[in-house]
């Protein structure tokens, strides 16, 4: 029997579980339980908070040739029927303590809103869902890497950080976002995260280093609203 490894002990956070169902973690219980948390390997105290960096609006850029969608993800054409798919580098600020990426495999059929991403940070799971549909025709290179640094990610090119890219069908043009529309949902986005570390102040002057420790509901709950539902934390 050819069982895969599941994407929870890939990740780490179980030291042995096979997958049966061929890495469709939608229909899997025992997924699901992770999901809820009903299993972990960590202290309660660990377990409850994860690790977001708070983003900074000055090094957001619109940049020409990626189609910007509502959520923070972007998709760039690179040939007739094929585009890679990224997220932003709101989202990359977000995600700095990412240390590794788990991603399907090639050939691999994506459904829309089916997850094609594991970022794991320090004290949780990413999950992204993919806004569109396709098979996966390769991986980036770049997040292939067994240990992944993910505090300078937001510092590179944003084309540069795809994640997949995808064989697509009838992707309509003109579903992307103008820039006056992005950058608005940038600002509002930010705003969002300061009710959510609960300070009026400057970042300066609340921490230098950017970093907060959150509550996991109350993160995962701001990744699904600035996200439209395609990224929450386990």
């Amino acid at each position: 029997m050819d069982s895969q490894k599941c994407i929870w002990m890939k990740a780490g956070a179980v030291d042995y579980q096979l997958c049966p169902l061929n890495q469709n973690c939608d229909l899997c219980d025992f997924h699901k339980e992770m999901i809820r948390g009903c299993r972990t390997h960590s202290p309660q105290s660990e377990a409850a908070e994860f690790t977001l960096r708070s983003p900074d609006e000055s090094v957001v850029q619109f940049q020409p040739g990626l189609q910007y969608l509502s959520g923070h993800f972007w998709y760039q054409k690179v040939a007739s029927g094929r585009i890679r798919l990224g997220i932003d580098v709101f989202l990359w600020q977000l995600f700095s303590s990412m240390h590794k990426m788990i991603t399907p495999k090639t050939k691999t059929v994506l459904v829309q809103d089916q997850c094609f991403s594991w970022l794991l940070l320090k004290g949780g799971i990413i999950y992204l869902k993919t806004p569109i549909a396709g098979q996966i025709t390769q991986v980036n290179p770049l997040f292939q890497s067994d240990v992944i640094q993910g505090s300078q990610l937001h510092l590179s090119k944003e084309n540069e950080l795809w994640i997949v890219e995808l064989e697509v069908e009838d992707l309509k043009d003109g579903n992307g976002l103008s820039k006056e529309q992005y950058l608005y949902h940038v600002k509002s986005d930010r705003q969002k995260f300061q009710k959510l570390i609960r300070s009026d102040e400057p970042d300066e002057n609340i921490s230098f280093s950017r970093i907060f420790h959150l509550n996991k509901d109350e993160g995962s709950k701001y990744l699904q609203a600035i996200s439209n539902n395609h990224a929450f934390v386990c």
